[in-house]
């Protein structure tokens, strides 16, 4: 075993959107592509502002408390069973909208709308610890991946029923990883421990649109054009030792190298439809696809040699949302699919989740200010493969299992004037 094959082990790539963003949406599974109002939802689409408050409106959007539970079955030799679980905070919206502009000579109409948002699409912590049936050999892998987004949205009404809007995003992400393997026989002791870190910035254009007439049908288009690396820079910092029976402990090998690290995401196509009575009820659904996508990850930043090729499969989700209003105040309630990109074809991936989660929110309004608490819940069946590093065979290793996440979201509206 080596340093440099335990590099390759250490990979993470997420689902595109693990729950859902903004105010009204929460609870709605998502479902806002045609429904959503405010720039908070454009996430999804940004003619969505195109019919936002006619003040300055900030939007405060997160998740309290994400809970998860996986139980994983690893086949490293015989199989065996290693439960997990994992608090986090996840933050999710921070936006700011405001209906036309009027700065000195400057002046725009309240048919335009304008606003920024923070969107935190993920902030995942991945821990596993697998051990070969004899005990002779341990794995342990912990990474922490965090990648958030800004938005400069405009929109524009185009007439009553018809709006435009256009976004322009940033995408920030943070990869840390530890991994570290022991191995012993009754005539040597060796050890191997490798830290990465890559932090990497992307950009992409958003483009949408919405119809919603009177009669209280809604139609909504956004097309997302794919989120490319501006630039990215990591490390990576390995190191193995041995010990044999009789001999002091000698530097087996090292690795410390520069890597050039990329971030992108695929061309993502979002169609919402709905039916609204405002302040009475809604229904919505929404289906969201993003294409297939393969690019080089990592290079070596030194060389230039390609060390990491990631292959992303095509990917269609769903989102049903409905609302309804009982004494003044809105229920909420939704379902939604979150399929994984990864393919599951033995190569060296993080694990492959397809989960399928509801949520349920109400809201309290009150003359400046508008919060709404809910919670979401989810399944997901989980599978992955690597290679038995620790044993020097490189033979794949199975692990499947279930995933249960229960996340509690809040979202506070404000008006500033």
């Amino acid at each position: 075993m080596s340093v440099a094959s335990l590099v390759v082990a250490v990979v993470v790539s997420q689902n595109y959107q693990g729950y859902p963003v903004a105010p009204r949406t929460t609870g709605m599974g998502g479902a806002a592509t045609a429904l959503g109002r405010g720039v908070g939802n454009s996430f999804y689409n940004p003619a969505s502002i195109a019919w936002g408050d006619k003040e300055l409106v900030g939007d405060v959007s997160g998740n309290l408390f994400a809970g998860s539970l996986t139980s994983l079955s690893s086949q490293f030799g015989l199989e065996t069973e290693a439960p997990r679980f994992s608090v986090q905070i996840i933050p999710s919206n921070l936006s700011l909208e405001w209906r036309g502009l009027k700065l000195g000579p400057l002046s725009l109409s309240d048919r335009w709308g304008l606003g920024v948002s923070v969107v935190a699409p993920f902030d995942v912590v991945l821990g596993s610890l697998v051990s070969s049936p004899d005990r002779s050999a341990l794995v342990m892998v912990d990474s922490t991946e965090r990648v958030y987004a800004i938005s400069n949205t405009v929109a524009y009404q185009l007439t009553d029923e018809l709006g435009i809007g256009l976004s322009l995003v940033a995408m920030y992400r943070q990869y840390d990883a530890i991994a570290i393997v022991d191995r012993y026989d009754e005539n040597a002791f060796e050890t191997a421990m490798l830290k990465q870190s890559r932090k990497s910035i992307s950009h992409g254009l958003s483009v949408g649109a919405q119809w919603r007439p009177a009669s209280g049908f809604r139609a909504g288009l956004s097309v997302r054009f794919p989120v490319t690396s501006v630039f990215g820079f990591g490390d990576d910092h390995g190191r193995a030792t041995v010990r044999v029976a009789g001999v002091p402990e000698l530097a087996r090998d090292v690795v410390d190298r520069r890597v050039e690290a990329r971030y992108e995401q695929p061309w993502r196509f979002n169609l919402g439809l709905a039916w609204e009575r405002e302040r009475a009820f809604a229904l919505a659904a929404d289906v969201s696809v993003y294409t297939p996508l393969t690019y080089v990850s990592e290079r070596d930043a030194d060389t230039g040699a390609t060390l990491q090729v990631t292959h992303l499969l095509p990917v269609v989700n769903f989102a049903v949302g409905a609302e309804f209003f009982v004494g003044g105040h809105g229920l909420r309630t939704g379902f939604f699919s979150d399929h994984s990109p990864v393919p599951d074809d033995g190569a060296v991936e993080s694990p492959r989740v397809n989960r399928y989660g509801g949520t349920f929110s109400f809201d309290l309004e009150r003359k400046l200010y508008r919060t709404e608490i809910g919670v979401l819940l989810s399944i997901g069946s989980v599978r992955s493969s690597t290679s038995d590093v620790a044993s020097g065979t490189f033979q794949r290793i199975e692990t499947s299992g279930t995933e249960f996440r229960g996340i509690l979201t809040y979202s506070s509206t404000l008006k500033f004037f």
